[in-house]
Order: C-alpha cells, then sequence, then structure tokens
C-alpha cells in the first residue's frame, strides 16, 4: 500500500484534515484491491474462514424487507392473478388477430368524392349565376343603346354597369 498523506491544513481545520486523511487512505485501500483483492481474498478465506465470514455478513444488510407499495395486486391471491394474466393474453390475442384481418384499420376519408363534388357545385352554381348576369346586361344593353346583344361591354349601358 502507498499512502500520499497530504499536508495538515493549514488554518488547522481538524475537520478537512481528516476529511483529506480518510479520503487519502480510501484511494489507497481501492488501489490495492484492485492490485490483489483476489489473492488476499482467496488468501483470508483459506488461513481463517470464520473471520472471513463474519466480515462477509457484516457487508449484507441485517434486515431486507419487501413489501407491497399498497397496490391492489398485493392483496390478490395466485388463482387471481393467474386469471388476470390468461384474460389479458386473451384479450392481446384478439386484437392482434383483428388487426392481422385488417378490422378497426383506418380508412381514408371515403366522403372525399362527394366534398369534391359538392365544390363542383357551388362552383358551377357560381359560374350560371355569372353568365345570367352577363347575358342579362348584354339584354339590357342592346335594348337600351341599341346595339347588338354582341357588343357587350363596349356598348354604352354596358359601361356604365361596369361590365
Amino acid at each position: 500500500m502507498n499512502f500520499q498523506i497530504h499536508d495538515a491544513d493549514p488554518t488547522g481545520n481538524v475537520y478537512f484534515t481528516r476529511r483529506r486523511v480518510n479520503e487519502a487512505f480510501l484511494e489507497a485501500l481501492l488501489e490495492e484491491f484492485h492490485k490483489n483483492g483476489p489473492k488476499i481474498l482467496e488468501r483470508a478465506g483459506q488461513e481463517n474462514p470464520a473471520t472471513f465470514l463474519k466480515v462477509l455478513a457484516q457487508l449484507v444488510p441485517r434486515e431486507l424487507s419487501v413489501e407491497h407499495s399498497g397496490s391492489i395486486i398485493g392483496k390478490l391471491s395466485d388463482e387471481q392473478l393467474a386469471a388476470m394474466i390468461s384474460e389479458c393474453d386473451r384479450q392481446i390475442a384478439e386484437q392482434l388477430a383483428k388487426r392481422a384481418a385488417g378490422e378497426n384499420a383506418k380508412l381514408i376519408d371515403t366522403q372525399a368524392s362527394q366534398r369534391r363534388s359538392a365544390a363542383q357545385q357551388r362552383l358551377a352554381g357560381a359560374n350560371s349565376i355569372l353568365r345570367r348576369r352577363h347575358i342579362n346586361s348584354l339584354k339590357l344593353a342592346s335594348t337600351l343603346g341599341g346595339g347588338s346583344p354582341q357588343s357587350g361591354p363596349s356598348s354604352k349601358a354596358g359601361a356604365s354597369l361596369g361590365l
């Protein structure tokens, strides 16, 4: 073992001095364990098995309590737990079978073509209204100005209507 003890705390603080000594000791102990730990443990077990086992026993916690965290599962019997597990397995198998058969598959909106036709109908309706207005304005222009219905917006009446 190779100890490296640092100088004492220059301000005289005993706490920090002890802390540095403890850190140095533990570092040296860890280094020695990495180098010769398995050999030392084997030799200690052969030469003095009682002491070796006593040290091992001191490393293990004296009591290890395992408790349920208050959930309902801790209050169920083994049979009830087995029944729950088998039911979960059955439900999972059922869902996998449905998925494989294509059930519950997400479909693309089937109303899209109908919506498109509704939009086309609105557009067609707007076009027919515009055509009727245009025809009416041409008729009005021909009666007011005496021009032909083909003259359209270039006539005086058509120009006054903003067409």
